[in-house]
Formats: C-alpha cells, structure tokens, sequence
C-alpha cells in the first residue's frame, strides 16, 4: 500500500532569518489549518505556564540545556500573543531595543557629568536615572 505523500501546513516556512519573524510565520501557517489559540487570553496562559515551568527548572537547578529550551518555548508563547493581537513582534522587539540605548545613553551621559561612569555607580543610582529618562521619554511624547 503506497502513501501519498502530503504537504506541510509549514512548507514554505523560511529555515534562516529573524528568529521571532520566523516563529511568527509557523503559528501563522498552522492557525491556516485551525492548529491556534481562540483567543489572546488563552495563549497568554499558556505564556504564564511557560514562566511557571522555568521557575520549576530554577528550582530544581536544572541544565542551562534545559532552561533554554524553556526560554525559546517562552518565547514562541510571547509571539503567539502578538500574533494574536496584530502585533509585529520583530518590529516590537527592535523598538524595545531603541528603547533601551536611549535610556542607557541617558544614564551614561548622566554619569559622564559627574565625571562617573555605570561600572563607578550603584544599580539603585541606575535604576533612579533609567527612570529619570523615562520621565522625560513621556514629557516629549506629550509635547508632541
């Protein structure tokens, strides 16, 4: 008896690339053939389970191996939801990003005027000047 072979829901799923694009594009291909969360808040629990099974795998001091591949199903859960909710999560994430130097580059060049450089101060002075750049992030969205 001879199978006929079938094609994937996933062919044509790129093997190279942004690694979130692509986790993007998988749970795209398979929610096609109905293999997808019917609702954003049902795949967020099951982000909220993914965070439980790594605090388990901290817990019993598990291999790195195994916390990656907790981290990676933590982030396929993350994407998931963004998908779900129209969101880019490439797009997100380099946002976030941008995000971050800037506020960095607000605490070093804070520092930089008391002649101190991140590695000269404490993490709570960090934190008081990430917030600082924060404050001023919502001032000019504001402004504008």
């Amino acid at each position: 008896m001879t199978r006929e072979r079938r094609r994937s829901a996933l062919a044509g799923v790129p093997r190279r690339g942004p690694a979130l694009s692509r986790a993007e594009a998988i749970q795209a291909k398979a929610a096609v053939v109905g293999f997808d969360f019917p609702s954003f808040r049902d795949a967020w629990a099951k982000v909220e389970e993914e965070i439980a099974e790594i605090d388990r795998l901290l817990a019993r001091r598990r291999a790195i191996e195994d916390l990656e591949g907790e981290i990676g199903d933590l982030l396929f859960a993350i994407t998931n939801g963004a998908r779900l909710l129209g969101i880019d999560p490439e797009r997100a994430l380099q946002g976030t990003n941008e995000k971050f130097i800037a506020r960095f580059r607000h605490v070093e060049t804070r520092l930089a005027e008391d002649g101190r450089s991140p590695a000269d101060s404490s993490l709570a002075e960090m934190d008081r000047l990430w917030d600082e750049a924060k404050r001023w992030e919502r001032r000019c969205r504001r402004s504008s």
